[in-house]
């Protein structure tokens, strides 16, 4: 392992790796799914598989090239799964994190599902005393090494792999997991106690009520503290048309602070490949005139060859915490006079067969386009039909 700064760590980051652990241990049952992802992913067949499809990859990009290094490589791959030896254990998990950096590198938004799976690998590499927890979480735990202070002490190690690899890139996303954890823990927290928790205590008082009448003045008390300040938040009273009203008001009438978008488009292209297409800028932006309302963008794309000379570029794209949209009102993006995609390094001479779009605002406002076929122009594609998606936009009172 080289010493250098890129293995150093700040006290911040020292801290998280001792919330994390402290949580994990906590909550071993949060992580019981992605512990068995983890282990099947790992496990020596998957990775065989695995090995299989990246031959058949190489074999057609670089198969015309016979005298080359692409040949060699595609030799050297195909004796190594023809001898099938076991993969070590650092390999096999370096596999399980290779796979999760590069599919949501410089990603804002985590699902819980990618989330765990970034804290459970994370756990294991930082925690020393993982071994001993006995979580039963996955394999892994019972692996031998020396995670947090091996790297620590800038010695050798397999826990070494989760930093002299793309350190700063997996770093950011143990960031955005890990404050994804704590958001949640919050609400959970202004919920207050669970209703069948009091409900419980309360029917323990009835039954012995005669003996402790003290108590049952004391349970009758929690009961209606309980209605007055857990019940109101579930708006178990109100109606759906009520209920949607209010939803309706407290998302249009409060300012833009996050802003996200799915966009999946088909293309025309004989390009032979499937796969993320890495540091390739994407984004889509609501315009007026030339100037851009809101705009998402993402640092890499996949893109897949489907057959037929028919290619699937797909993005999620986040909004800059800078951007202009911000502040305002989402009914602002009425004044939208068209909505203007673009993946970098797509053909442009590609026609557009169609597609979709889904942006969400402020996590609760859904706006859903339909990308129509049409030409590139310039690499860009356009929807300029926004008036029926918009009108989500346009309710009674804005």
């Amino acid at each position: 392992m080289n010493q250098n700064s890129n293995h150093k760590f700040s006290d911040e980051e020292r801290n998280i790796f001792k919330s994390i652990a402290d949580y994990v241990q906590a909550n071993p049952n949060d992580y019981k799914e992605a512990g068995e992802w983890l282990d099947e992913y790992c496990s020596e067949s998957a990775y065989w598989l695995r090995q299989e499809d990246e031959l058949e990859k190489r074999k057609k990009l670089h198969g015309k090239f016979h005298e080359s290094i692409f040949q060699r490589q595609v030799d050297q791959l195909e004796n190594e799964i023809k001898e099938r030896r076991t993969p070590a254990l650092g390999i096999l998990f370096h596999e399980a994190r290779k796979f999760l950096l590069e599919k949501y590198q410089g990603q804002e938004f985590l699902s819980k599902e990618v989330t765990v799976k970034i804290i459970l690998i994370t756990w294991l590499l930082t925690d020393a005393d993982a071994q001993k927890a006995n979580l039963h979480i996955t394999e892994f735990e019972k692996w031998e090494w020396e995670p947090l202070d091996d790297i620590l002490q800038l010695s050798r190690g397999y826990a070494g792999i989760l930093f002299t690899h793309n350190k700063v890139a997996w770093m950011s996303l143990v960031c955005i997991a890990w404050g994804k954890i704590k958001e949640s823990e919050k609400k959970e927290s202004v919920l207050g106690p669970k209703p069948p928790e009091i409900f419980a205590e309360i029917l323990w008082v009835w039954k012995h009520g005669r003996q402790h009448w003290k108590l049952v003045c004391v349970g009758i008390l929690v009961f209606l503290i309980s209605g007055i300040l857990v019940l109101p938040k579930f708006n178990l009273f109100g109606n759906k048309y009520q209920g949607t009203h209010l939803k309706t008001e407290n998302t249009l009438h409060k300012p833009i602070v996050v802003a996200r978008a799915a966009v999946e488009v088909k293309i025309t292209s004989d390009w032979d490949f499937n796969g993320i297409v890495a540091n390739t800028k994407a984004y889509l932006a609501f315009v007026k005139g030339n100037k851009p309302l809101l705009m998402t963008s993402s640092i890499g794309y996949t893109a897949s060859q489907i057959g037929n000379d028919v290619v699937v570029y797909k993005a999620k794209l986040g909004m800059d915490a800078k951007d202009s949209a911000v502040g305002n009102l989402a009914s602002f993006l009425l004044d939208t006079e068209f909505i203007q995609i673009e993946f970098g390094n797509m053909p442009s001479d590609s026609d557009v067969l169609g597609g979709d779009v889904i942006c969400i605002i402020n996590n609760s406002v859904r706006l859903i386009f339909s990308i129509p076929p049409q030409k590139l122009v310039n690499n860009q594609i356009f929807i300029r039909d926004l008036s029926e998606s918009l009108q989500v936009l346009n309710e009674p009172g804005n």
